[in-house]
C-alpha cells in the first residue's frame, strides 16, 4: 500500500504485522541526517580525520578520498568506513578518536526531530511501548521523549521478556549524555564489527533472536553499510533464514532489488525524493496513532466508489480488504461503501478490455475498467487495439485478488473447518466478510453485474444471499429480485462437460444397455437452463439503481452433445416422453424471460441430408425430438402415433411445429389428421414466417392425400384469410403487402407441383395488379430456412454479350442485375481482356479520352485478367503509356493489379531499356507520396504480413525479384536510385519499404556501404514504427548479417532484444554468431551475450539454446564452442534457476547426446524440480547416450522429478523404464526412481 502518490509501496504482511506488534525498525545514520542534520557514516569519518588532524597521506586519509572521489562513470568507489576507523584507532588513541566521534554527533540544540518522533510512533505495539534498534550513537531518539529506555550493548533487553523489552536498542553503543565522549563500548572499527558480528557473534545472535519473534526493517541504510553487511554476511555463514528482513532504499525497483535481493533482504524502493520515504513515514504513523480513525476516515474518504478514487488509495482499499479487520469494517460501514468497490475488488474487472461508452456513438469514447478501477501496484496491461475484436486483456497471475484466499486468511482456520468427504469447507473470516459486503448489497446494480461474472459460487454463500432474498429483499417491488432467483438457480445448474458426460453415457449405454434409469439420465443432461450473464460490450453499472436489463442478459441455454443418443426400440417411448417434457419446459423458460421465439426449420430439402441438431436456441432440441420420432415411427408405429396423440395437451409455437411437422409425415399421421390440422390453424400460424417453410412443405407434400373440402379450405386461405401482422399497417400498405405474400405463395405452390382447382395466371394477374412492384424472383425467398447456409459468390466472366460491341462503345458496360439467391457476380469485361487484350485497350483508351469515371475500375479489371497472359512488347508499351496519363488518384485506385502486373513483367521491361519499368515504378511512388498508407495505427503490428501485402512492399519485392545478367552481382545503380525514392516515402508507405529493404541489408551493404548506412542501418536507433519495420526486416534476413554490420548494430541490436517478440529472434542467432568468432573477429563478448540472456525472456533463452544446439549438431566448430558457451555465457543467477528453465536446458541436453554428460554436469547447480502443471516434457532417448550420459541423465532426473508423483512431467516414467529396459545405470539411484515411478499418478 501507498501512502502518497509517489510514495513507497509497503507490502501487505508488513503494515499487518506492525498493527499486531511485530515488526522492529533498525534505524541507521540516515535518519539522523534527514531533519537533524547529522552525519552519515562517511561524513562522520571525515570530521573525525579533520578534528583529530590525521596525517596527510596517512592510511585513513587515502580511504576517505577513495570512497569521497567520483569515477568518471559517476560512481564512486566502495570503500568500507569501518576500515577508516581501524586507521584512526591505530593512529590515535581510540578513545580520542571516539571522543571525536562523540563531539561530531552533537546536535544543535533546536535540531529538528521529525524523523525520530515518526519512527517512535511507528514502533508502538499493541501495547502501545516503543521498541526500536538503533546503530546510531546520538541519543536524538532519548531526546524526543526523555521518559524512554535506553539500552546498550552491554545490558540489550531480553526479546522473550516483553515486560523489559522496551525503548531504544543501541546495539552499537552510545554516547554520553553530554556528547562530550563515549564512555561504554561501540562497535566503530572493522575489529569491532568482527567481533560482534562474527568472532564473538554477539550482535548476531541477538538480531537473530529478534528476528525470530518480529520482522525487521532497515531505514536509514545502504546496502553496502557496514551494519548491513556484517549482520548478513554472518547470517549468511550460519545459513539463517533472512524472510523477515525488508530495507527502505533510495532509487527505482529494479535498482533497489539488485542491492537486496542477493542478500535476502525485501527491499522496498522510494525512488529518487527522500520526501517520498518521509512522507510515507509519517503516514504510516498517523495510521498507527489511531489505527480505528484511519480506518474510518479511509472508509469516509471510499464513500465517493473507485472511479473517482485515485489508483493510490483504491490501493488502500485493497489493503484494508486483504485484513479481517480491514474487510470486515468495509462491509460494516455505514453509510455503505458503494458496491462499486467490488470492481476493484476483482483482477479480472480491472482488467477487462475497453468498450466503447455509447455504442451508437463511434465519437462518445472509450470506458477503461483499468483507469476506472486499477490499482498502484497493478502491471498496467498491454496498449488496447480497438480494431481486434477478440483481443482480451489477460489479468496476471500475480494481480491481487480479494476473492482468492491468500496464506494469512489460513492462518488460525481449524483443521476441522476445511473441507472433508462429509461436508464442504468454510469460509475464512476475511472471505466472510467480504461475502457480508456483496449480501448487504444485493440491491444495488453493481452488485449484481458483478456477480452475474460468476458461474458458481460457494454453498454459504448461496445460502446467505438466498435468506436476504426470502427475508429481506421479499417485498422488494423492483425488478432486482427477479434476477437474482435467476442467478441463483443458474449457480446451482451443474457446471458439466457435457460432451464428456455424453461419451460416458453412450459407452454405459454400449456395455450395460439401456435402461429407464440411463435414459433419464441422458435427457437430464440436455435439459435447458436459464443463464445470467453479463451484457456484452457494457460497460459496468456505476450506478445502484441501474436497470439490470440494461447489463445482463437472460437467456436459455441448451446443453448440446456433438452426438445425438441413439436409444434402442424398447426404450424410444420413454425417451420421447421425456423430451417432450424438455420441450414444454424450455418453450416456458424462453416465453418466462420475455425471448422472442423464432424457430428455424426442420424440414430438411427434399434431396438434402438430414438436419444437424447442433443448431443454436430451441430449434437445436427441437431437431433432436424429431429425430428420435422418426427412430420410433420406423421401429414402433403405434407407440410414434400415441406419442403424436399425446400433444393435444399442449400449446405454444414448439408444439404448433411439431404438428405441422406430423401432419407432413405420410407414414405417421393420416390424411384426415394432416388435414384436420391444417384447418385449425389460425390465421396467425397460417401466415407465421416462424413456420412457413415447414406448413408450404407439409400442404404440398400431403396434397393429393387430402379431400376436395380441405383443399378448398387452403386456396380460400391462400387467395383471401387476413394476414395478422398487418393488422397495425396502414390499409394501402397493407393491401399492396398482402398481395405480394400471396403471389409469392402462389408461385411457390406452382413451382412445387401443387395443382390448385383456380386458374393461378389469373388470380396472379389479379394481385400483380395491387403489387405491380413484385417479381418472379420475390418467390426464391418463400419456404426458405431462416437461417440458411454459407454460399459461395461465383464470377462469371463469359464476354460473350459483348463481343459484339465496338470498342469505342464498349465501356461502360450496363451489368446485368443479381436477381434473388443468384450467387453469380458477372463481369464479362474480364473475360473479354483475356480474350480479346488489344481491343481491351482500345475500349480502355476510348473510354479516357470520353472520361468515364470508372475507368480506373476497367484498368483493374485488365490488369488483373491479363497478369500473368503473355503479351507482345508493343501492348506492353502501350498498356505503360496510358497508365502514365492516369491520374495519381486513379493510379492509387488499382495500385495493386498494377503492381502484379509490372512484377509479372519486370525482367522483360528492365531487359528492354526503354525507361518503362520506372515509368510504372514512378506512378506508383508518385500516388504513394500523396495517398497514406491504410495500415491503421496498432499497438501491436506484424510489420512481414502488412509489408508483404502493401503496395509499395509488392513494388520493392518486383523489384528485387528481377535476376541479375548472369556475372553481375553489384547493385545497379538505377536500383538504388528507385529505393531511395521508396524509403523516403511518408508514413508507412516507407516503413514497408524498409522491411523489404532491411532483409537485404548485407547485401545492400557490401556493394553499398555508404548508401545502406545513411538509408537503412540508420534507421537501427530510430524510434517507434520506424525502427520497428527495421529490425522485422532485418530479423529475417535469412542468414547472418557480416562482421563489419554486427559491428556496426550491436548495440542497438543488445538493447531491441526481448521487444520485438518471437518474430525477431534471429537477432539472438545474430549476436551468437558474433560472439562466436575467433578472439581477433570477435563482435560480442562473454558479457554481452550473457547480459542478453539474463534481462531477455525465456523465449529469448529457448531461442538462444535452439540455435547453439542447431549449429552444433550440424558443424563442428560450434560443437567445440557448446560447453564453452554453458560455462562462459550461460547465466547462473537464481532469478533464472526455474522449471520453464531447467525444462529448455535438458531438452537441449538431449539434442546433443555425444554432449549430454558434460553440458548436465555444467548446468545441473541450476536445475530445479519440474511439474507436469507447467506443461512440460522431458524428451531423452537412452540409447544415444554414453555411459557418462546415462550418469547424467540419473542426475538429472533426481533434481527434475518432484517428489509428488502426481507433478511429474510428461514422459517422465517413460524415461525411467527405458533405463530400466536397457539394463543400464542400474543402482541404488535408477531403483529408487522406478521405485517412484512406479507410485500411483492419482
Amino acid at each position: 500500500m501507498r501512502f502518497n502518490e509517489n510514495g513507497p509501496d509497503i507490502p501487505d504482511e508488513l503494515l499487518i504485522a506492525r498493527d499486531e506488534g511485530d515488526v522492529l525498525f533498525f534505524c541507521g545514520a540516515g535518519v539522523s541526517l534527514a531533519f537533524a542534520g547529522l552525519a552519515d557514516f562517511l561524513r562522520l569519518a571525515g570530521d573525525v580525520i579533520e578534528e583529530l588532524g590525521s596525517l596527510t597521506g596517512s592510511q585513513a586519509r587515502r580511504l576517505f578520498d577513495a570512497a569521497s572521489t567520483t569515477s568518471p562513470s559517476g560512481f564512486k568507489s566502495f570503500v568500507p568506513v569501518d576500515r577508516m576507523f581501524s586507521s584512526l584507532d591505530l593512529e590515535f588513541d581510540p578513545l580520542e578518536v571516539r571522543g571525536a566521534v562523540a563531539r561530531a554527533l552533537r546536535p544543535e540544540p533546536d535540531a529538528d526531530l521529525t524523523a525520530h518522533k515518526t519512527l517512535i510512533d511507528l514502533s508502538r505495539g499493541i501495547d502501545g511501548r516503543p521498541r526500536l534498534i538503533t546503530t546510531n550513537f546520538d541519543l536524538l531518539f532519548e531526546k524526543c521523549d526523555a521518559q524512554l529506555k535506553s539500552w546498550g550493548p552491554a545490558s540489550l533487553p531480553v526479546p522473550d521478556r516483553p515486560a523489559d523489552f522496551e525503548g531504544i536498542i543501541h546495539i552499537h553503543g552510545h554516547v554520553d549524555r553530554d556528547y562530550s565522549g563515549i564512555s561504554d563500548a561501540v562497535v566503530l572499527s572493522s575489529g569491532d564489527f568482527g567481533k560482534a558480528y562474527l568472532s564473538d557473534g554477539w550482535a548476531t545472535h541477538y538480531i537473530r533472536k529478534l528476528m525470530n519473534r518480529y520482522k525487521i526493517v532497515f531505514i536509514g541504510y545502504s546496502a553496502d553499510d557496514p551494519p548491513v553487511q556484517y549482520l548478513l554476511e554472518a547470517l549468511r555463514e550460519e545459513q539463517s533464514p533472512t524472510t523477515s528482513l525488508y530495507a527502505f532504499q533510495y532509487g527505482d525497483e529494479a535498482d533497489a532489488r539488485e542491492q537486496w535481493m542477493q542478500k535476502g533482504v525485501t527491499p522496498i524502493a522510494f525512488g529518487s525524493d527522500y520526501s517520498n520515504l518521509w512522507e510515507t513515514l509519517r503516514g504510516w504513523a498517523e495510521r498507527a496513532r489511531d489505527l480505528s480513525a484511519w480506518h474510518h476516515q479511509t472508509v469516509v474518504d471510499a464513500s465517493s466508489g473507485p472511479s473517482q478514487a485515485s489508483p493510490v488509495f483504491r490501493g488502500r482499499i485493497a489493503h484494508m480488504a486483504s485484513t479481517v479487520v480491514g474487510m470486515a469494517k468495509l462491509a460494516s460501514a455505514e453509510p455503505p461503501v458503494p458496491s462499486t468497490w467490488l470492481y476493484t475488488f476483482d483482477p479480472a474487472v480491472r482488467y477487462l478490455r475497453p468498450e466503447p461508452i455509447d455504442r451508437g456513438d463511434p465519437n462518445s469514447g472509450q470506458f477503461d475498467p483499468f483507469e476506472h478501477f486499477g490499482l498502484d501496484r497493478d502491471e498496467p496491461p498491454p496498449p488496447y487495439d480497438p480494431e481486434d475484436d477478440f483481443h482480451k486483456r489477460e489479468a496476471p497471475a500475480s494481480a491481487w485478488n480479494a476473492f482468492g484466499a491468500s496464506k494469512r486468511d489460513l492462518i488460525g482456520i481449524h483443521e476441522r473447518e476445511l473441507g472433508s468427504i462429509y461436508a464442504h469447507s468454510a469460509i475464512a473470516p476475511r472471505l466472510w466478510s467480504l461475502s457480508i459486503f456483496l449480501i448487504r448489497r444485493m440491491k444495488e446494480a453493481p452488485t449484481l453485474w458483478w456477480a452475474a461474472g460468476l458461474r458458481t459460487a460457494h454453498q454459504n454463500l448461496i445460502f446467505q444471499l438466498e435468506q436476504e432474498l426470502r427475508y429481506r429483499l421479499s417485498d422488494d417491488p423492483g425488478p432486482m429480485p427477479k434476477y437474482w432467483r435467476y442467478l441463483l438457480a443458474f449457480w446451482k445448474e451443474p457446471n458439466r462437460e457435457v460432451d464428456q458426460a455424453a461419451l460416458e453415457i453412450s459407452g454405459r449405454a454400449l456395455r450395460e444397455g439401456w435402461s429407464p434409469g440411463l435414459v433419464r439420465e441422458a435427457v437430464e443432461l440436455c435439459r435447458p437452463a436459464i443463464s445470467v450473464q453479463r451484457k456484452y460490450g457494457v460497460e459496468p453499472p456505476s450506478s445502484p439503481d441501474h436497470d439490470p436489463a440494461g447489463f445482463i442478459s437472460l437467456d436459455v441455454e441448451y446443453p448440446r452433445p456433438h452426438q445425438e443418443f441413439k436409444f434402442d426400440v424398447q426404450h424410444l417411448p420413454l425417451a420421447a416422453e421425456l423430451w417432450r417434457g424438455l420441450l414444454a419446459d424450455a418453450e416456458r423458460m424462453e416465453i418466462e424471460i420475455g425471448a422472442w421465439i423464432e424457430l428455424d426449420t426442420t424440414r430438411p430439402d427434399d434431396d438434402g441430408q438430414e438436419l444437424s441438431a447442433d443448431t443454436y436456441g430451441l430449434t437445436g432440441p427441437l431437431l433432436r425430438f424429431t429425430h428420435l420420432l422418426e427412430a420410433l415411427e420406423d421401429g414402433n408405429p403405434g407407440a410414434a402415433a400415441r406419442e403424436v396423440m399425446a400433444w393435444e395437451a399442449y400449446t405454444g409455437i414448439v408444439f404448433e411445429r411439431l404438428r405441422i411437422w406430423a401432419a407432413g409425415r405420410s407414414a405417421l399421421t393420416s390424411s384426415e389428421y394432416a388435414e384436420a390440422i391444417f384447418a385449425k390453424l389460425d390465421d396467425r400460424v397460417f401466415w407465421s414466417s416462424n413456420h412457413e417453410r415447414d406448413l408450404f412443405f407439409a400442404i404440398r407434400d400431403r396434397w393429393p392425400d387430402i379431400s376436395s373440402n380441405g383443399r378448398k379450405s387452403i386456396e380460400t386461405r391462400l387467395l383471401s384469410s387476413p394476414i395478422p401482422y398487418l393488422e397495425m399497417t396502414e390499409v394501402e400498405e397493407a393491401r399492396t403487402t398482402a398481395a405480394m405474400v400471396r403471389l409469392s405463395a402462389l408461385h411457390w405452390f406452382a413451382q412445387n407441383g401443387v395443382t390448385f382447382s383456380f386458374d393461378v395466371e389469373a388470380e396472379k394477374s389479379r394481385l400483380r395488379a395491387l403489387a405491380p412492384a413484385w417479381k418472379d424472383e420475390y418467390a426464391e425467398y418463400t419456404a426458405r430456412p431462416k437461417f440458411s447456409g454459407v454460399h459461395s459468390v461465383v464470377t462469371d466472366s463469359d464476354p460473350t454479350s459483348i463481343l459484339n460491341v465496338r470498342s469505342s462503345e464498349l465501356l461502360p458496360i450496363e451489368l446485368p442485375r443479381r436477381r434473388g439467391l443468384d450467387f453469380t457476380e458477372y463481369d464479362p469485361f474480364a473475360g473479354y481482356c483475356a480474350m480479346k487484350p488489344a481491343r481491351a485497350i482500345l475500349a480502355l483508351h476510348s473510354a479516357m479520352r470520353r472520361t468515364v469515371d470508372t475507368t480506373w475500375h476497367y484498368w483493374s479489371t485488365f490488369l488483373r485478367s491479363t497478369s500473368k497472359m503473355k503479351t507482345s512488347a508493343r501492348m506492353d508499351t502501350v498498356v505503360v503509356t496510358l497508365i502514365q496519363s492516369l491520374s495519381t488518384d486513379e493510379v492509387a485506385k488499382l495500385w495493386y493489379p498494377l503492381v502484379d502486373w509490372l512484377s509479372n513483367r519486370a525482367v522483360a521491361l528492365e531487359a528492354r531499356g526503354f525507361g518503362e519499368f520506372d515509368i510504372i515504378w514512378d506512378r506508383i511512388v508518385a500516388a504513394a507520396a500523396v495517398h497514406p498508407s491504410q495500415y491503421k495505427q496498432k499497438p501491436s503490428r506484424d510489420w512481414s504480413f502488412e509489408s508483404l501485402n502493401s503496395p509499395i512492399g509488392r513494388l520493392v519485392q518486383a523489384l528485387v525479384d528481377i535476376r541479375l545478367p548472369d556475372g553481375q552481382h553489384a547493385v545497379p545503380p538505377q536500383w538504388i536510385a528507385r529505393l531511395t525514392k521508396v524509403l523516403n516515402l511518408p508514413g508507412d508507405h516507407g516503413r514497408h519499404a524498409l522491411y523489404h529493404v532491411a532483409m537485404r541489408a548485407s547485401w545492400l551493404h557490401y556493394h553499398e556501404p555508404a548508401w545502406t548506412d545513411a538509408h537503412v542501418l540508420s534507421k537501427a536507433t530510430a524510434k517507434g514504427p520506424d525502427g520497428d519495420a527495421f529490425w522485422s526486416g532485418f530479423a529475417r534476413m535469412g542468414r547472418v548479417p557480416e562482421q563489419a554490420i554486427l559491428q556496426k548494430l550491436k548495440l542497438p541490436m543488445l538493447t531491441r532484444i526481448g521487444k520485438g517478440g518471437r518474430d525477431e529472434h534471429n537477432l539472438v542467432g545474430y549476436l551468437l554468431s558474433g560472439w562466436a568468432g575467433k578472439a581477433a573477429e570477435r563482435t560480442v563478448s562473454d558479457q554481452e551475450m550473457r547480459d542478453v540472456l539474463i534481462l531477455g525472456d525465456n523465449d529469448v533463452r529457448h531461442a538462444a539454446l535452439r540455435f547453439v544446439s542447431d549449429w552444433a549438431a550440424a558443424h563442428q566448430e560450434w560443437m567445440e564452442l557448446v560447453i564453452p558457451f554453458l560455462n562462459r555465457v550461460w547465466p547462473k543467477q537464481r532469478t533464472l534457476r526455474t522449471p520453464q528453465v531447467s525444462a529448455e536446458l535438458f531438452r537441449f541436453a538431449s539434442r546433443l547426446p555425444t554432449l549430454f554428460g558434460p553440458i548436465i554436469d555444467a548446468v545441473s547447480r541450476g536445475l530445479v524440480s519440474l511439474s507436469r502443471g507447467h506443461m512440460m516434457h522431458l524428451s531423452c532417448n537412452v540409447d544415444d547416450l554414453d555411459n557418462d550420459g546415462v550418469e547424467a541423465l540419473l542426475t538429472a532426473l533426481e533434481k527434475l522429478l518432484p517428489e509428488d508423483r502426481v507433478q511429474w512431467p510428461y514422459d517422465g516414467k517413460r524415461i525411467i523404464d527405458q533405463l530400466k529396459a536397457s539394463g543400464r545405470g542400474l543402482g541404488p539411484r535408477l531403483d529408487r526412481l522406478v521405485l517412484r515411478a512406479n507410485e500411483r499418478e492419482h
